[in-house]
């Protein structure tokens, strides 16, 4: 679902709207316009993002730390 610039100005408190960021891309996007990345370049971007890894395991240690 995407969400027009409106919709995310108006979703926030009214004392935290002036911390939005609507003028650096991606987040200038009006409605209708096209995405500041195309396909390639968001499957890059989760390719990317796939590969960093802190070694984190959800639940790992649980365990231990009980003991």
């Amino acid at each position: 679902m995407r969400r027009s610039a409106s919709f995310r100005k108006n979703d926030a408190a009214a004392a935290l709207k002036k911390n939005i960021d609507v003028v650096d891309a991606p987040f200038d996007r009006k409605q209708g316009e096209q995405p500041a990345l195309n396909d390639d370049e968001i499957k890059d971007m989760v390719a990317f993002l796939k590969t960093l890894n802190d070694g984190y395991q959800a639940g790992a240690g649980q365990a231990s730390a009980a003991r």
